[in-house]
């Protein structure tokens, strides 16, 4: 009798130490999993930070610049395989891409980084990103965008984040109401919402004339000359 009860209870509190063993393994794996999580997602924002370097750091050549202050698609489809020239020579042996390169399609105008696989943050592969640009047509002349997507992993775990960059011309010039490389004349009841630049360089008289009856509401600026002598 006291055998069979002794017996009874050895039993019991093997299948609780079993549930307990069970339960602390599911812990484990759970918190591995939140893990995975927040570091895929830190992995594709990292990811979307080198994109974002890769986009400044970009210089368009000289053939993109033109006279019209809209872009075609032709040319929209130009800057996206510049652009490409311009990861490739930045990526150039980097050993971020641990030989995979950069993989340019130049029929769908997509940009893939690395060529397979992804940018290791950790050394021992646990945790890295990929990037993708993908050309997104605009309608006529306007809207083209360069969508970058950042895959960012982490065990079985992925995540994904993405930014569009406009392809459209540079606007600085759009900081003023008016700018002149002459001198400026305001008559007749004229009103300018804005800042006004002229580059005028002759010293003698005043880069801006205008009359009582005309007002700019912003700052006038002009570039200052220096004389020597």
């Amino acid at each position: 009798m006291f055998l069979k009860i002794a017996l009874f209870f050895i039993f019991l509190f093997a299948v609780i130490a079993l549930s307990f063993n069970s339960l602390s393994h599911m812990n484990a794996g759970i918190s591995q999993s939140y893990q995975n999580v927040a570091v895929s997602q830190t992995a594709a924002e990292s990811g979307l930070a080198f994109a974002d370097y890769l986009i400044s750091s970009y210089v368009p050549p000289a053939t993109a610049y033109t006279i019209t202050n809209t872009i075609s698609q032709t040319e929209a489809e130009d800057t996206v395989g510049s652009f490409a020239q311009h990861v490739q020579t930045v990526l150039y042996n980097s050993p971020a891409l641990a030989g995979q390169g950069v993989a340019y399609n130049s029929a769908n105008l997509t940009i893939q980084i690395p060529a397979s696989g992804s940018i290791a943050l950790a050394q021992d592969q646990s945790a890295g990103f990929s990037i993708r640009f993908e050309f997104i047509p605009g309608d006529a002349n306007y809207y083209h965008e360069l969508r970058a997507v950042c895959t960012g992993s982490a065990g079985d775990v992925q995540r994904a984040v993405q930014m569009s960059y406009p392809i459209k011309k540079d606007a600085s010039v759009l900081e003023y109401a008016i700018a002149s490389r002459g001198r400026i004349w305001m008559t007749g009841d004229t009103t300018i919402d804005g800042d006004v630049y002229s580059d005028w360089d002759n010293l003698a008289r005043s880069p801006f004339n205008m009359t009582s009856d005309s007002k700019v509401l912003g700052t006038h600026q002009y570039r200052v000359y220096q004389t020597t002598g």
